[in-house]
């Protein structure tokens, strides 16, 4: 009689939000317009048979009935209830001689946790014998079987069924044909749902319908109140980690389509940061497997140009920072270092301009690197060390940086982009680190895989 007559009073209750329009001016302005087409009973009748078939299936046994000592997920919500109601919140993740972390000791995020303090609250006040501390364990009753059960129930109706109803209607943008009906039944209807939440007792249907209105408001265009409801999601449940990536990934899209010229600083920071991590890890995944010399300097030398390259906030003369690890690399990779070091005077040429030191600029290329090329790399037997094609291609690109640079002096730019030679600069020079960070990874990877391989062989012929 308890649960037929709370059932009858919630129908009521979901049927005139359904009709008036849920939480009307809130934060879900469903504004329903059913039509006569689907009748109004129609979708009643549904919310009607999933309500009375998760009422039914609670009239089962749940879990851990009756099978001391751990009994089962029943007895672990009852016994959260127990804690958040007699302990501090402090005290509701540490194991202690009153909250026994080896039994069903919290391991819900904190939202979890204020659900089942509200609920040992309205237990508290039913029947205190249902949440004493220490006592309670194990405690079994058709009472209190009553209670929990319609604890869920009522969770489904103040927050499953009105979200499922809610993404039907998105995912089928309408409410005037059965396809809308079809969909609903099948939401709401789900028995995987009913038989875990309803028979075997858990509460699913929280962090499932707040998921469930998250993805409604996507659909809706509504994205700060869909970031909002998957936020509570994942702090009932941080198995709504499964449904993470995608929510941020298509999140993050739309941040960058609809604001691309307004990220604001920290946001900028937090991406240049994420990147910067995710560049340098390769590297140093490396060096920490093959510790040796040559991928000690090419490590130093990959973490710095990740630095540059995806840092916030990054000057041009901070890639001095680069060329010192990358000297080392001298006698390893001649032609290339000597490259990265006239592409790295050439990323500076737009400030060396600003400072009057244009004629310095080219005196450097005409009495070092030129010189460098013949006497170092001819006399110290060193061109052997790398491919022709390579060299090539370098030298080539010299040529570019030359060409550009005497451009940059000679042709003045239009009035209405001022700033295209430094723009150019920037470019071509970037495009440049990138290729040398790419290929310096590739060596750094060669080598570790050969020197592995080799330390392997050792201890196959040992």
């Amino acid at each position: 009689m308890v649960v037929w007559a709370a059932r009858k009073f919630v129908l009521n209750l979901i049927f005139q939000s359904v009709a008036q329009g849920f939480l009307k001016n809130g934060i879900m302005q469903l504004q329903w317009r059913i039509s006569f087409d689907i009748n109004k009973a129609d979708v009643f009748t549904v919310i009607c048979a999933a309500l009375a078939l998760r009422g039914i299936i609670s009239l089962q046994p749940y879990s851990g009935k009756g099978t001391p000592p751990m009994y089962g997920d029943y007895e672990a919500q009852r016994h959260w209830q127990e804690i958040t109601i007699n302990l501090n919140p402090t005290n509701w993740y540490t194991n202690s001689s009153k909250n026994d972390m080896q039994y069903w000791g919290l391991d819900y995020p904190p939202l979890t946790a204020f659900h089942s303090h509200i609920l040992g609250r309205i237990a508290k006040h039913v029947n205190e014998s249902f949440v004493e501390l220490k006592t309670s364990r194990g405690f079994e009753s058709n009472e209190h079987k009553s209670f929990m059960r319609l604890s869920v129930l009522w969770a489904d109706l103040i927050i499953y069924i009105p979200a499922i109803l809610s993404l039907g209607f998105a995912i089928t943008n309408t409410l005037k044909d059965k396809l809308f009906l079809a969909c609903f039944f099948v939401l709401s209807l789900n028995p995987a749902q009913i038989l875990i939440d309803n028979g075997h007792f858990q509460y699913n249907n929280i962090s499932l319908g707040l998921t469930a209105f998250a993805i409604y408001f996507i659909l809706k265009g509504k994205h700060c109140l869909a970031a909002f409801c998957f936020t509570l999601a994942l702090n009932y449940k941080q198995m709504e980690l499964y449904h993470s990536i995608p929510f941020f990934v298509y999140l993050l899209k739309v941040s960058f389509s609809q604001n691309r010229n307004y990220i604001s600083n920290q946001g900028m920071a937090a991406l240049c940061f994420i990147a910067t991590l995710i560049a340098t890890l390769p590297a140093n995944a490396m060096l920490f497997v093959t510790k040796t010399k040559t991928t000690f300097f090419l490590s130093l030398t990959n973490t710095a140009l990740a630095f540059f390259l995806f840092s916030f906030q990054v000057h041009e003369k901070s890639i001095l920072l680069v060329t010192l690890p990358a000297t080392c690399l001298f006698t390893y990779k001649p032609h290339t270092v000597i490259w990265f070091l006239e592409t790295a005077t050439f990323s500076m040429f737009p400030l060396l301009i600003r400072d009057g030191l244009t004629i310095p600029y080219f005196a450097i290329f005409l009495v070092f690197f030129i010189p460098l090329k013949q006497i170092c790399l001819n006399d110290y037997m060193l061109p052997q060390r790398e491919n022709k094609k390579i060299k090539f291609i370098l030298n080539l690109s010299t040529g570019y940086i030359l060409i550009i640079s005497l451009a940059a002096v000679l042709i003045s730019p239009p009035q209405k982009y001022p700033f295209i030679w430094s723009l150019i600069i920037s470019f071509i020079s970037f495009c440049h680190f990138f290729i040398f960070f790419i290929y310096c990874i590739f060596l750094q990877y060669k080598h570790t895989k050969g020197v592995t391989s080799i330390q392997s062989n050792k201890q196959h012929y040992s």
